[in-house]
């Protein structure tokens, strides 16, 4: 039993005997049978308080406990495994059951939405791509993190200039390089430019990814895609973080296409630098 018990115990015992100490004298013999007999009660009625409302920690901990059992997000992570008490310690959970099945589009789209709660943008977009690309998609999810690419159109108006596809790994590059290594995509005038125009960063556990690079991922503010007639899009791995360090040469390049077609481009990163193509998709 916890010192919470013991205290109550002393703290009745004390007031009890404090009661019967009042009476008169010449009730001596009744208030030494009372005290016996009120010390003997005290303990039982303790006993039956403590079993009746349990120990305050354990309160607490039951209270936490359901709590997070009763989490919508909770519900749907919670699966095999315990509940937890902290966002981050769900996150990690989530992302565990990933790095096991990382093709459950229905996980992708809920951390998604995990991270899209918590603000985290760029980290909301890595895993909504990732779910989309397993054919998962939510409509109010996407208009939240500015995924105008995947909400439904209602008129006829072109897409905005941009250079829009698919980042892959091959079987080979696989063995090569580990979950928290650096993927960068980015578009250039042409391979042998220093400096891209535009360039987004994820991480090898975001692939296979959609991207689509705007204005909006411009190095330097004023670029404007509509501007060039060609661009060439990379798609690398670093271990290091660094753009300019790549891993066992893994690469790939697409061929010049044009920002303001609407193709689709297909990037599959592999041992060897090689280049990739990309498709019209444009609509009839």
């Amino acid at each position: 039993m916890s010192i919470e018990f013991w205290a109550i115990v002393i703290t009745m015992s004390i007031v009890a005997m404090a009661f019967v100490a009042g009476f008169p004298n010449n009730s001596e013999w009744r208030s030494r049978k009372a005290l016996w007999a009120t010390m003997a009660v005290v303990p039982v009625f303790a006993i039956a308080l403590y079993v009746d409302v349990g120990s305050p920690d354990a309160i607490g901990a039951a209270s936490v406990h359901q709590g997070s059992r009763n989490s919508p997000v909770m519900n749907q992570v919670r699966g095999d495994q315990k509940p937890v008490g902290s966002v981050d310690s769900m996150l990690d959970g989530l992302k565990h059951r990933l790095d096991e099945n990382p093709e459950d589009a229905g996980s992708w789209l809920l951390l998604a939405k995990s991270y899209d709660h918590l603000n985290r943008r760029e980290e909301a977009i890595a895993a909504y791509d990732r779910a989309k690309s397993l054919g998962k998609t939510d409509t109010s999810l996407a208009a939240a993190i500015g995924d105008v690419g995947a909400q439904p159109s209602n008129s006829l108006d072109p897409l905005p200039p941009g250079l829009r596809g698919r980042v892959e790994l091959s079987d080979e590059a696989r063995k090569l390089v580990g979950l928290d290594d650096t993927v960068f995509v980015f578009a250039k005038e042409s391979a042998d430019q220093r400096m891209p125009l535009v360039a987004m960063r994820r991480s090898v556990r975001d692939l296979p990814l959609q991207f689509n690079l705007t204005d909006a991922d411009a190095m330097i503010v004023g670029t404007h895609l509509a501007d060039y007639e060609e661009l060439v899009v990379t798609a690398k791995i670093s271990r290091s973080g660094m753009a300019n360090d790549v891993l066992e040469g893994l690469e790939a390049l697409s061929e010049a296409v044009s920002p303001l077609a609407d193709h689709h481009i297909s990037l599959t990163i592999s041992s060897k630098l090689n280049s990739s193509h990309s498709s019209s998709t444009a609509n009839d």
